[in-house]
């Protein structure tokens, strides 16, 4: 005769706290299921990536589940209007994976009531209540993906979008969807109403299976590409980093084949610049916590390697946390420039010793070194913009006279323009305006002009940070505001010191 063992609800709730339910569900997107189904691979979130998910102190990923099949309870209620429910095993991922309920906001909800209510299905005033909960279950894992997802999936229900998508979207849509590897276990909602019934009417059988739709059209907008989120990651390990100090390239490579992103080595050197740009730690970290979200919310392949790489590097210098790991390279960092100065505190500036430099009316900017910053790089001009400008001045604004013509072999518009071409492409910010000066422009006719109005200004320390210099603008993004970089401005003070 079968035994039968009959648990009281206190070890029911016991049981809860410990182990996922033997049925699970993740909902999702129609994009990220689509890759799930499409892959038969889960890619999961980080806990390094948001800091109100950190929940185990060794195993770093994580997939959200609930038990609760119902889209209008808890956090699933986003995917009420198009989105996807995958039912999962949860006895066969309790064999290889550690899981547990969360409540996510640390409330008082009561997870055996929470399940309970949920199944029993609320209506009204109760349902409303329940839905701005946040419990959930989670599973952990030590690596970012689970491979071989179709064992431990179930079923994936899919709702059609409810609103603003054609007919024929949705057709195009569910083929996709029945055209991928797990095929057999799909099933397509174009109702919310029988998507959330437990024998719901599906229309598997009206998908039109017409070779010609080139499948599914993922549309997710990632805010950062691959090779953003990778120069933030990199610049953070290479930081503060004696094998990185060393040898950069090297470095970088052997990194990026660890990872198996070898494909990025043609990119090094505009990471090792977009480190240095960054300067220091501070504005490191704050680069990289700007977009460590997206290396979670919007998985992609690539990007799991990426996130892989700076879980790796966290961990291994024991931080539990992001804002911990940037204390702890703070730290590292600090520890590693006094060792590499022998100890010695960095030469004590002047502050206060005004010094001339060359100060931007219009603009906010300061130009350090004008006789030798470009003068394209300062005007955030390509190419083509030096050419245009070149050929309205020679065209328009100079006065063919004996006392203000430059000295020319030929005075023939076509030479002038060549020549200022070439100036405005090759020379400095000085040489630049002294020719300008000498062929007849006076201030208000280069104010006019070409929107350049600087001045010769004695400003100490303290005053010329409150300007930007020019490498404070992303050039190639149209001169993005960025901070004012005070190391800069500190280093031309310290060598007109030395120099005194």
């Amino acid at each position: 005769m079968e035994k039968r063992i009959i648990i009281g609800e206190s070890q029911y709730k016991r049981l809860l706290r410990e182990a996922l339910s033997s049925r699970v569900f993740h909902f999702c997107g129609l994009n990220s299921a689509y890759e799930i189904c499409a892959s038969n691979t889960f890619l999961l979130q980080s806990a390094y990536a948001k800091d109100a998910d950190n929940y185990d102190k060794k195993r770093k990923y994580y997939l959200s589940l609930t038990r609760v099949r119902n889209s209008l309870f808890g956090y699933s209620n986003k995917y009420s209007q198009g989105g996807v429910r995958i039912e999962l095993d949860g006895e066969l991922l309790n064999r290889n994976y550690v899981g547990k309920p969360i409540n996510y906001w640390n409330g008082l909800v009561d997870k055996f009531e929470y399940t309970r209510q949920a199944e029993r299905g609320l209506k009204g005033d109760s349902l409303k209540t329940q839905t701005s909960t946040e419990n959930e279950d989670r599973l952990f894992s030590y690596e970012p993906i689970i491979s071989d997802a179709n064992k431990y999936i179930v079923s994936v229900d899919v709702l059609l979008p409810q609103k603003n998508v054609t007919e024929d979207e949705k057709q195009k849509i569910a083929y996709s969807f029945l055209k991928t590897r797990l095929n057999q276990k799909i099933r397509i909602f174009d109702s919310l109403e029988e998507f959330n019934k437990p024998n719901g009417k599906t229309v598997n059988d009206k998908v039109k299976y017409d070779s010609s739709m080139v499948g599914f059209n993922n549309n997710s907008q990632i805010r950062n590409s691959t090779t953003y989120l990778l120069s933030a990651v990199l610049s953070f390990i290479a930081y503060a980093n004696k094998d990185f100090d060393t040898n950069f390239f090297k470095a970088a490579k052997e990194l990026l084949a660890k990872y198996e992103l070898s494909d990025y080595d043609k990119n090094i050197a505009q990471f090792k610049k977009d480190m240095e740009r960054l300067w220091g730690i501070e504005s490191i970290g704050e680069h990289l916590d700007a977009c460590r979200r997206d290396l979670s919310d919007q998985p992609t392949r690539e990007g799991h390697k990426v996130l892989k790489m700076l879980t790796d590097y966290l961990l291994s210098i024991g931080a539990n946390s992001f804002r911990q790991g940037y204390k702890i390279k703070k730290e590292i960092a600090e520890d590693y420039f006094e060792e590499k100065h022998n100890g010695y505190t960095k030469p004590k500036i002047d502050t206060m010793k005004k010094l001339p430099i060359l100060v931007s009316n219009s603009t906010n900017i300061i130009i350090l070194n004008p006789q030798k910053d470009l003068f394209k790089d300062i005007m955030a001009w390509d190419d083509e913009r030096c050419n245009y400008e070149a050929e309205y001045i020679a065209e328009n604004e100079i006065a063919y006279d004996s006392d203000n013509a430059y000295h020319y072999t030929s005075k023939s518009i076509a030479s002038l323009y060549r020549y200022l071409s070439k100036l405005f492409r090759k020379a400095s910010f000085y040489e630049v305006i002294q020719t300008l000066y000498k062929i007849g422009f006076t201030r208000e006719k280069l104010k006019e002009t070409l929107n350049i109005d600087f001045e010769t200004k004695y400003l100490d320390y303290y005053d010329a940070t409150r300007y930007h210099t020019p490498s404070s603008y992303k050039i190639d993004d149209y001169r993005q505001q960025y901070k004012t970089r005070d190391k800069e401005i500190e280093n031309y003070f310290k060598q007109h010191e030395q120099q005194q």
